[in-house]
C-alpha cells in the first residue's frame, strides 16, 4: 500500500468519491454474545445505510450469542464456520462461505493473530480488500500451548503483513501489539476506535432507582466493575481491592457486570464477602448498571483500549485504571486516576474511596465531553463507511 489513509477525523468527513452500489463486508468474529467489539457490531449494523454498505456477520461457535436475534431482525446473515478449535478443515469451509455468500469487496477480521489465517483464505477467494483490527494489546495463551504460541504467532503476524490491505486498532497500543512498530514497509494502519451509543447516557436512572433494581441498599459506596470474567480483566486483584475498601467502609458494596470462564472460580474465592458484592450477570443495560456505581475500578493486564471505561467517564463517573493501559481511555482526565498492578489493593481501594467521595465533574457535562470524542458511535460509523469507500472506489489507497 502506497498511499496513506487520513488519520481519524474529529468530524464526519465526507465521501470522496461517488459510491454506485452497496459495498458488500463480511466481519468475522469470535461470536455474538455481549462485548465491546461486538456491542459495537451491533450498534453499526443499527445504522449502516443498506444503500452504502452491506454487511454480512461470520461467526466461530454453533451456538447462538445475545446479539443474534437482533442482528437478525434487522435483515444482517449470520454465517457459522466453527473454530480454530475444528481447525482441520476450517479454511476450506471458510473458502465455501465465502464462495457461496459472496462475493465480497472487505473481509474485516477481529480476531487478533487468527486474522493471519483468516486473510490468507480470504485472498485465496480474491476478496480484494482484507482488513486485521486489533482490539487487544496481547492474547491469553491456554497452558499446553505455550510451547507452540511463539512459532504460531510469528506465522500469524507474516500472513497479517503479507495478506491484509489493511491494519485497524482500537489503540495505538493496539495497533503495535498486532502489527509491529510503524516502519516505511509496514503495513497501514489506522486507529479506528470503536464507538458507543450515547443516547442511552442521556437519561439515567437515579442513583437509588439503580440500586434498587439490584437490591443493592441506597447507603454505603458501590464500586464497580464492568467486563467479561476472563484472566485478563483480572478479577482475583479486584476482590483483594474490594476485601481492603470493606475494611474502612463496612457498608461499601462491589458490583460486577459480566459473564464468562472464570465466573465460576471468582464466585467461589468471593465467599468470604457474602452479601457485600452482586454479581449481575451479563446485561444489556449497561447505563444502569453504571447508574448504581460511585466509583468503576479496571485494573485489567491488557487491553485493546478497555470501552468500559470509556462508558463509565460517560455516566461521570471517577475511575480507577491500571497504567499501562492505552492513553486513549482516559477521555476526560479529571475522571482517570492510573494506578501500578504492582501496588497494593489497599492503595487502590483508598484511590476509589477517596475519588468516589468528591464528584469531579456533573454526568450531563461529562457525556457532552464524551460526545464529541471519537468514541461517539455516530463518529465511529462514518469514519468506518469512510474508510471503506476509500479502498474500494478507483482510486482508493490500494489501487
Amino acid at each position: 500500500m502506497n498511499a496513506s489513509l487520513p488519520t481519524l477525523h474529529p468530524e464526519p468527513v465526507p465521501t470522496a468519491r461517488p459510491v454506485h452500489r452497496p459495498i458488500r463486508a463480511l466481519h468475522v468474529l469470535a461470536g455474538l454474545n455481549r462485548g465491546g467489539v461486538e456491542n459495537w457490531i451491533v450498534e453499526v449494523v443499527r445504522r449502516v445505510d443498506p444503500q452504502r454498505l452491506n454487511l454480512d456477520l461470520l461467526v466461530q461457535t454453533e451456538k447462538a450469542g445475545d446479539h443474534e436475534a437482533a442482528v437478525e431482525a434487522m435483515g444482517v446473515r449470520i454465517l457459522r464456520c466453527p473454530g480454530p478449535e475444528h481447525l482441520l478443515g476450517y479454511g476450506r469451509r471458510f473458502q465455501r462461505l465465502l464462495q457461496e455468500y459472496g462475493p465480497y469487496d472487505i473481509v474485516h477480521c477481529h480476531l487478533w493473530t487468527f486474522s493471519g489465517l483468516i486473510l490468507r483464505h480470504a485472498a485465496r477467494v480474491g476478496v480484494p480488500h482484507r482488513l486485521a483490527h486489533s482490539h487487544s494489546q496481547g492474547s491469553p495463551v491456554r497452558r499446553r500451548h505455550r510451547m507452540l504460541w511463539p512459532l504460531y504467532a510469528a506465522l500469524m503476524r507474516r500472513w497479517i503483513r503479507r495478506y491484509a490491505t489493511l491494519g485497524l486498532a482500537a489503540s495505538e497500543t493496539a495497533a503495535t501489539a498486532l502489527f509491529g512498530l510503524d516502519r516505511p514497509t509496514a503495513l497501514h494502519r489506522e486507529v479506528l476506535p470503536c464507538g458507543i451509543d450515547l443516547g442511552r447516557f442521556e437519561q439515567l436512572p437515579t442513583r437509588a432507582a439503580a440500586r434498587r433494581g439490584l437490591g443493592i441498599p441506597d447507603d454505603g459506596l458501590v464500586i464497580g466493575h464492568i467486563g467479561r470474567f476472563v484472566e485478563s480483566k483480572n478479577h482475583a486483584f479486584i476482590l483483594e481491592i474490594a476485601r481492603a475498601l470493606l475494611k474502612r467502609e463496612p457498608a461499601a458494596r462491589l458490583l460486577l457486570v459480566g459473564d464468562g470462564p472464570t465466573l465460576a472460580g471468582v464466585r467461589t474465592h468471593a465467599r468470604d464477602l457474602g452479601d457485600r458484592i452482586v454479581f449481575a450477570g451479563s446485561r444489556p443495560d449497561i447505563h444502569h448498571m453504571l447508574a448504581a456505581m460511585d466509583a468503576f475500578v479496571f485494573p485489567s493486564r491488557f487491553e485493546g483500549l478497555g470501552l468500559a471505561a470509556v462508558e463509565a467517564q460517560a455516566a461521570g463517573l471517577p475511575v480507577v485504571i491500571a497504567d499501562h493501559l492505552p492513553a486513549e481511555i482516559d477521555v476526560i482526565p479529571t475522571l482517570v486516576q492510573r494506578l501500578s498492578l504492582s501496588a497494593a489493593p489497599t492503595a487502590w481501594a483508598d484511590a476509589l474511596r477517596r475519588r468516589a467521595t468528591r464528584p469531579e465533574i456533573d454526568r450531563a457535562a461529562a457525556l457532552d465531553l464524551v460526545r464529541n470524542s471519537p468514541f461517539n458511535i455516530e463518529r465511529s460509523v462514518d469514519r468506518l463507511i469512510e474508510v471503506y469507500e476509500m479502498l474500494v472506489m478507483p482510486g482508493g489507497p490500494t489501487d
